[in-house]
């Protein structure tokens, strides 16, 4: 029978942690509100965490550096000298099928 990885599983070595797991556990703090209990970030994919519609889709709330032309996304990238894309974006309701390990491949 399959099994979800709990985020508080500590194995042989130390925990088992991703990138995208750390910064997952920050939203988890609290992002996702009283859902957060639902959570394991640690089954969350790079793909899950930036398709979770969660950020701001209003381009005149972001920063001004944010909407210059010259580059302009769809969305504000912060740091890096190369630009991302990142294919579909917002693809999931924060946390469609997340919570409970029934995700779509």
């Amino acid at each position: 029978m399959p099994m979800n990885e709990q985020d508080e599983w500590v194995y042989s070595d130390g925990k088992s942690t991703i990138c995208v797991a750390f910064i997952l556990a920050m939203y988890k703090a609290g992002v996702f509100g009283p859902l957060a209990v639902h959570v394991q970030v640690t089954e969350f994919t790079i793909r899950d965490a930036y398709t979770l519609r969660l950020f701001e889709d209003n381009q005149t709330r972001l920063s001004s550096w944010c909407n210059a032309e010259k580059g302009k996304l769809e969305f504000c990238q912060i740091l890096g000298e190369y630009r991302m894309e990142l294919p579909v974006r917002k693809a999931l309701a924060a946390l469609d099928g997340l919570i409970t390990g029934r995700r779509e491949q």
